[in-house]
């Protein structure tokens, strides 16, 4: 994948997640054998209202051509 669409992608989650700024993700191409699609994962630290330490990781579906697919987080 490129590193335009990586950024282009990246940007796009930062927005939504500002405390994912500045971590880079892992990509992974998908092993759907019709559609190329890879997998970023984003994974960063947070904090709750106790100040309890929350993993938080962010997986994003994108195709070839740098378009989302879908996103998904756990905490």
């Amino acid at each position: 994948m490129d590193q335009q669409l990586i950024d282009k992608v990246s940007k796009t989650v930062y927005r939504k997640f500002p405390e994912l700024n500045g971590s880079s993700p892992r990509v992974n191409q998908s092993k759907s054998p019709v559609h190329e699609e890879y997998v970023l994962v984003y994974k960063a630290q947070t904090t709750d209202l106790r100040g309890n330490r929350i993993p938080r990781s962010v997986r994003v579906v994108v195709n070839a051509k740098g378009k989302i697919q879908r996103i998904s987080t756990s905490r």
